[in-house]
């Protein structure tokens, strides 16, 4: 049996380890994911649920639960592979603490985020931390 995917985790973690989620489920799922926005709001969050979830059940599987990304993909002018890997990213700073999730790949080489809130020492100590053999470009857009 495959490991499962980081989006099958966050089902699960959401569902209760459950094959199912409710609508509560959902929204919370939803609210934590942060897709909650100007664009989308909660009464929206819901109604992609209902569109969504069996009719006769009102429950919604894993395999529905990844039909919603076309519904938000649509409403955020995105594709429904980015609202794949937001969830994704989601997922790796919820189960695997990874301070990079929510960084975009530009960010983290350039030490965007994270000059922001440290000091050159503490950014030092954290990338050596994350692997970066050569502390040069990181700290180099920083300064």
């Amino acid at each position: 049996m495959p490991y499962p995917t980081i989006l099958e985790d966050v089902f699960m973690h959401y569902s209760n380890d459950q094959e199912f989620m409710v609508m509560s489920q959902y929204t919370r799922f939803a609210i934590d994911c942060k897709l909650l926005d100007k664009k989308i709001s909660k009464a929206e969050i819901g109604h992609i649920f209902v569109k969504n979830a069996d009719q006769q059940t009102k429950l919604m599987d894993f395999n529905r639960f990844k039909g919603t990304f076309t519904d938000y993909a649509l409403k955020k002018n995105l594709t429904r592979n980015d609202i794949a890997k937001l969830i994704e990213a989601f997922g790796k700073k919820l189960f695997y603490n990874d301070p990079f999730a929510w960084v975009k790949p530009a960010e983290v080489y350039g030490a965007h985020a994270l000059a922001s809130s440290k000091s050159e020492d503490s950014l030092r100590t954290s990338l050596t931390e994350w692997g970066f053999r050569s502390l040069r470009s990181p700290l180099k857009a920083w300064k």
